[in-house]
C-alpha cells in the first residue's frame, strides 16, 4: 500500500491562498480535515487528488509517483490508485444502485461489457458493506440524499483504490449511518488504505481518525493526533467558539458552550 504526499503546495482560491509546506497522509491511516467554512479543506482535498494543478508543489505517491502527472498520462491507473468522492455530485441518468457501484471497476476494465465475475462479487460485497443491498435493483434517483450517499461510497469501495479521498461523506446521513460509514472508512485504513475525509463534526473526527488537519485561511494550522489538536486553546480561536473536552465511558468528546463574545 502507498500513502500520499504534499509539499511546497501555493494555490490562490479565490480570496484564499492555499498554502502547505509538507503534509503527509500514511498508509493504514484515517486522516480528518477539518476547519470553519471557507477555510480550503474541499481545494485541499481536490488538489490531493490531482483535480487542481496547484501553482507550486508536488502531489504525490510514496513509491515516487506524482498524482498530477498520472491524472492526465494514465486516467484509468490514477482511478486505480485513487478513489474520490466530491461533497456534491450531481446523478444524470436513473441507473441502478447496483450499476452506480460498477462504475467503481471500470478503472480495471473500461466499459460494463467487460466486467468478469469477480468484479460484480468486488460490487456485490460493496453494496453488503455499506449496507445498501436491498437498493441493488432501484434506480438511484429515486433514493433519498443519505441513501445516494452510501451507495456512492458503495462505489468507492468496489474500486478497491489505495487512497480514500472524501469530502464530507456524512453530511446528509442520519446518526447511525454516520457511525457506520465512520467504521467502514475506520476499517479501511486498518486493512492497510490511505483514507481522507473533510469532516464538520468535530466528535466523529476525534472518535474515528488517527491524526487530524484543522484548516484555517487556508493552511493547516494544526496536525496531529485528535487528543493533542483537538484541544479548547487550539480551537478557540478557529472556530470562534467557547468549547469544553469531557470524557465519557465511550471516550472523549467535544461541546460547544457558546460563541466567543456572546
Amino acid at each position: 500500500m502507498t500513502g500520499l504526499h504534499l509539499s511546497n503546495i501555493n494555490h490562490a482560491i479565490g480570496d484564499i491562498r492555499l498554502t502547505v509546506e509538507a503534509m503527509r497522509f500514511a498508509a493504514g491511516q484515517l486522516t480528518g480535515i477539518v476547519g470553519p467554512n471557507g477555510a480550503g479543506k474541499t481545494s485541499l482535498l481536490k488538489i490531493a487528488a490531482g483535480l487542481m494543478t496547484p501553482v507550486q508543489g508536488v502531489v504525490g505517491f510514496d513509491d515516487g509517483a506524482e498524482a498530477g502527472q498520472l491524472a492526465f498520462r494514465d486516467g484509468q491507473q490514477r482511478a486505480r490508485r485513487l478513489a474520490y468522492l466530491p461533497q456534491f455530485q450531481p446523478l444524470a441518468w436513473p441507473m441502478s444502485c447496483r450499476d452506480v457501484v460498477a462504475l467503481g471497476r471500470l478503472p480495471y476494465h473500461g466499459d460494463f461489457a467487460n466486467l468478469q465475475a469477480e468484479d460484480w462479487r468486488h460490487v456485490d460485497a460493496a453494496l453488503a458493506r455499506c449496507q445498501v443491498e436491498g437498493f441493488a435493483t432501484r434506480a438511484i434517483d429515486q433514493l433519498s440524499g443519505g441513501e445516494r450517499a452510501r451507495v456512492l461510497i458503495a462505489r468507492l469501495i468496489a474500486s478497491d483504490p489505495q487512497v480514500y479521498l472524501l469530502d464530507e461523506p456524512t453530511q446528509s446521513l442520519d446518526p447511525a449511518a454516520q457511525l457506520a460509514v465512520m467504521g467502514l472508512m475506520q476499517q479501511q485504513a486498518r486493512a492497510g488504505k490511505t483514507v481522507v475525509m473533510v469532516l464538520h463534526d468535530l466528535n466523529l473526527a476525534a472518535r474515528f481518525c488517527d491524526q487530524v488537519v484543522i484548516m484555517h485561511n487556508g493552511h493547516p494550522a494544526h496536525m496531529g493526533p485528535p487528543q493533542d489538536v483537538f484541544t479548547p486553546a487550539h480551537l478557540r480561536p478557529i472556530f470562534s467558539v467557547n468549547m469544553a473536552s469531557i470524557e465519557t465511558p465511550h471516550g472523549r468528546i467535544l461541546q460547544t458552550l457558546d460563541a466567543e463574545g456572546r
